[in-house]
């Protein structure tokens, strides 16, 4: 069943991306493989209950931070920054969806960075199966980021004000000019990599290492530095220190 916590490997973006692009190299064979082949009815049908799924849930969770929602209402209501406030909900959140979601899981374990051996890991990279979106879909991860600290739009009150209220430093420069500036060396050095990601992590892996190291960083600006000028703790825990 769909959404079970025993299934959740054949479900997702993952699932989607492995339904169409490990069904054949050219749009043709994949088109063919969901409408003319023998037995497409059954590979069609798992296809479009992936999407629905995927659909539903984003639905949901667009619903519940609506303008008319009591959730969000609740979520602006709780002010402050103590523990179990939303903004240091908010920023627990963020910091662990950057080192996990982003910094690990994207190029940490595809490039054998955090593992022991230091061997890639070419198999785990996202969009494997599609093979020329892995890095687009890392740097859009890092766009998408940067728009969380320094506001979506120029009158925003951002992430990036608090911090140059606060006048948090970072050495000789203030912490908001140490965090743009690490943002900006993230994007170069991911500018140095190529798809397909799996094997470049492979063949090119010292360059892929230093991106990551750049993007460790980065880590230590959000999650050490911004909170501890912000006065929030961090609630969650990791396994690789910082």
């Amino acid at each position: 069943m769909l959404g079970s916590a025993n299934n959740l490997s054949a479900m997702g973006l993952q699932a989607i991306d492995y339904l169409i692009h490990a069904a054949g190299a050219t749009d043709e064979e994949i088109v063919a493989r969901y409408s003319s082949d023998d037995g497409a009815e059954s590979p069609g049908n798992y296809l479009i209950a992936l999407c629905e799924h995927l659909s539903l849930n984003t639905s949901q969770v667009a619903n519940t931070w609506n303008s008319a929602s009591a959730e969000r209402a609740s979520f602006i209501a709780n002010d402050g920054n103590d523990q179990g406030s939303s903004l240091g909900l908010f920023l627990n959140a963020f910091n662990k969806s950057y080192e996990k979601s982003t910094r690990t899981e994207k190029l940490g374990i595809p490039s054998g960075a955090l593992t022991f051996s230091m061997t890639p890991n070419p198999n785990t990279v996202e969009a494997y199966y599609e093979g020329n979106k892995s890095i687009v879909y890392l740097e859009e991860s890092i766009n998408a980021f940067e728009a969380l600290y320094v506001g979506m739009e120029s009158e925003d009150i951002s992430l990036s004000d608090y911090l140059i209220a606060l006048d948090a430093r970072h050495g000789e420069k203030s912490l908001d000019e140490a965090i743009r500036n690490q943002i900006e060396s993230v994007r170069s050095a991911i500018d140095l990599m190529d798809d397909p990601l799996s094997d470049f992590v492979v063949n090119e892996q010292e360059t892929a290492l230093a991106a990551f190291a750049e993007m460790q960083a980065l880590v230590v600006l959000w999650k050490v530095d911004m909170m501890s000028a912000l006065g929030i703790l961090i609630t969650y825990q990791d396994n690789d220190g910082d």
